[in-house]
């Protein structure tokens, strides 16, 4: 049930923000590639609706709902199946990391002419929350004629998370900018305890693997859209 509220949270605490400023509220949308920065997942994607409202000519406050994916890396799925007969020669695929944050912070925008604001430098320093969720592994594996399967459940963890960007506003007309980002995006989830089973040859063994935290590091190039009404 908390996914319906995400959106109605962003904006109520960005016109809260905005009370008694007398600039332009400012909406945001981008979609990225996401590519890791130390290993914990494949090249994925990421998204972003934001609101922004100006306390000053070039400074703003923002508040940010992002979302990202990414394939879970090999060595995460091995560190997880520690414990599955080594013997069997096991295949794997891989399942999606999903991250869901909420962030605040400050979003400016500085003109490179004073005479112009067609194109802008934008500075973003935010920080959150983020839900990830891991997303288990179910793999098959195979010894001489006997077939065998293994699946590690899922679970998601809350955390603290942070962002810093920096791109272009290209001006499309008054009003309207294509935006042109990259972000640095950083969070560390800990897992708890998560059930694992494997099965073969008529037996089924069930055990308790151990609860883990994860380093994510990811940078991001985004293109989109920023309206302001």
């Amino acid at each position: 049930m908390r996914k319906p509220f995400l959106p109605a949270i962003l904006l109520s605490l960005t016109v809260s923000f905005c009370q008694g400023q007398h600039n332009k509220y400012r909406f945001d949308a981008t979609i990225a590639g996401a590519f890791p920065v130390n290993g914990f997942a494949e090249n994925g994607a990421a998204a972003e609706i934001g609101m922004t409202c100006n306390f000053s000519t070039h400074a703003g406050y923002s508040a940010v709902l992002r979302w990202q994916t990414n394939k879970m890396g090999m060595q995460t799925v091995t560190n997880s199946m520690k414990g599955a007969p080594a013997s069997i020669q096991w295949s794997v695929q891989p399942k999606n990391w999903q991250m869901e944050s909420f962030m605040v912070g400050s979003d400016n925008a500085f003109p490179i002419s004073r005479k112009s604001e067609k194109l802008m430098i934008r500075v973003r320093l935010m920080a959150g929350c983020t839900i990830t969720l891991f997303p288990g592994v179910e793999a098959s594996g195979k010894s001489g004629v006997n077939n065998y399967a293994y699946y590690q459940s899922s679970i998601s963890a809350l955390s603290f998370s942070t962002l810093v960007g920096t791109g272009l506003l290209v001006q499309l007309k008054k009003g309207t900018y294509l935006t042109l980002n990259g972000n640095y995006f950083e969070t560390r989830p800990t897992f708890g305890n998560t059930a694992a089973t494997w099965s073969g040859m008529g037996a089924t063994v069930t055990t308790t693997q151990p609860g883990f935290s994860e380093e994510i590091k990811s940078v991001s190039a985004d293109l989109g859209i920023r309206i302001e009404f």
